[in-house]
């Protein structure tokens, strides 16, 4: 609507004179991509529109492009058109004109489609991802892609109308599918992006985006210089807790940001469970309380001084602690480690986050069930309980929905270019605790004896 100039004064065709009441509708839809006229140009205004010519502007109102339909008109454009379901009781054939019952019909079929998504790995988080793309019932899981045959089958059982494949090449390959889930592990996700890039696919990653850091750069400027939509779960800029504290902080109730403290430790991933790619403890989960301290900061790292564990005589700091200052001068304070009461006979944990401002401050702690915040400002000290809320990824995949559906990204999703920043902060972190002393505390005996009761839990 507020494309649409009310007071053209040129014709935007030789047979649409510019006092033609269609004039702007005309010349708003051409300038959009949605419509274009003929090669001897005229429009044809007065022409009735065919099924086909009707399936093509609604599918580019949507977001599809010429390359999205390939070079058989029409068909192309039916088969995208009839695999989104916007076809759904038109009941028109090829070359037939539309009257405008049925035109309302196919709009109303386009509120009610689906984003259609291929899942490539069907492991923890790609569960986790299946899960919520169901519940939200705005998505369509036309695929889920593992190499393994037991998560296949597993896939088989849960998601019965997705077409469940060992090789990604037929996700990537199918035209409509407008949307890939990567969430295999990262030495195979540059190649994926690279791919779902090629065959014109928006992209939801896990983290890391790449093997190493120089991979994660290149994929960084992959998706930066393409015309597609691209998020990675940095889960906590997603959370309930952490948007409520900002916006408070945001508001001048504890006056000028000066000190953020995270601390995340948990009898969480022992060493040699998780995922060679992923890096230690301190990389594949504190790379989210690296990332989440420089949001909270708005700038980046200045300096640092980190110090590490190697718990249990492990190769790798099990723990890490790391303080240091942003270039505002706000200062920081993480901490993180699985290496908390492993062994005790009731698990427990201690996660927070404590950020003191020149008048105020606000804190949050959770167990993994419950988070509770306390905002105590100049003029107001508030209290907010509710659940914890997991990693989130029901928000994300929400708010990735909104940016397929109206062709523009949210700001509020973290891009691969956040994730590499925090990344290459957290490998950094973790080389400047071999600069100072790290103890090596505990034995392997003890790792396996973690080991085998975690096997067991």
């Amino acid at each position: 609507k507020d494309t649409v100039a009310t007071g053209l004064k040129v014709s935007p065709f030789k047979d649409v004179t510019y006092t033609h009441w269609s004039a702007p509708y005309i010349k708003a839809a051409v300038s959009a991509g949605i419509a274009e006229g003929y090669v001897d140009s005229t429009f044809r205004p007065d022409n009735t529109v065919s099924y086909e010519e009707a399936l093509t502007m609604v599918l580019k109102v949507l977001g599809y492009t010429t390359q999205d339909f390939g070079d058989s008109w029409p068909y192309g454009q039916m088969g995208l058109a009839n695999s989104l379901e916007i076809t759904k009781n038109v009941n028109a054939e090829q070359g037939e004109a539309l009257t405008r019952r049925q035109v309302a019909r196919l709009i109303y079929n386009t509120l009610d489609t689906k984003i259609k998504v291929g899942i490539i790995g069907f492991g923890r988080m790609g569960r986790f991802y299946w899960e919520a793309m169901t519940k939200s019932g705005r998505w369509n899981i036309a695929y889920i892609c593992d190499t393994d045959p037991e998560s296949r089958q597993l896939a088989k059982k849960l998601s019965p109308e997705s077409l469940i494949v060992e090789d990604n090449q037929k996700v990537f390959e199918d035209e409509s599918v407008q949307v890939v889930g990567l969430f295999t592990l990262a030495d195979s996700r540059m190649e994926q992006i690279e791919k779902a890039i090629r065959y014109g696919k928006h992209i939801i990653s896990e983290k890391p985006i790449a093997d190493t850091m120089e991979n994660e750069w290149k994929v960084v400027e992959m998706t930066e210089n393409a015309n597609l939509i691209s998020a990675v779960n940095l889960y906590l800029r997603n959370s309930w807790y952490h948007n409520l504290m900002k916006e408070y902080i945001e508001q001048g109730e504890i006056g000028e940001l000066a000190i953020i403290r995270i601390c995340h430790m948990t009898p969480g991933l022992a060493p040699g469970e998780g995922h060679e790619y992923e890096g230690p403890a301190f990389h594949d989960c504190g790379m989210h309380y690296v990332d989440i301290t420089r949001w909270y900061a708005g700038c980046d790292y200045r300096t640092w001084n980190a110090q590490g564990v190697n718990m249990w005589n492990y190769k790798d700091p099990w723990w890490v602690q790391c303080h240091g200052t942003f270039q505002n001068g706000v200062v920081f304070d993480i901490t993180q480690g699985f290496v908390y009461g492993q062994l005790s006979k009731d698990q427990t944990h201690n996660s927070y986050v404590d950020i003191i401002g020149t008048k105020g401050v606000v804190r949050m702690t959770h167990d993994f069930n419950t988070a509770v915040v306390d905002l105590h400002g100049v003029n107001q000290t508030i209290r907010v309980e509710k659940p914890f809320g997991g990693k989130n990824i029901d928000v994300l995949c929400d708010l990735f929905a909104d940016s397929v559906e109206t062709g523009k990204r949210s700001s509020r999703l973290p891009s691969m270019r956040d994730s590499a920043i925090a990344s290459e902060y957290a490998w950094t972190f973790l080389k400047d605790t071999r600069k100072h002393d790290l103890p090596a505390i505990g034995n392997l005996r003890t790792l396996e004896q973690i080991r085998e009761r975690r096997r067991n839990m």
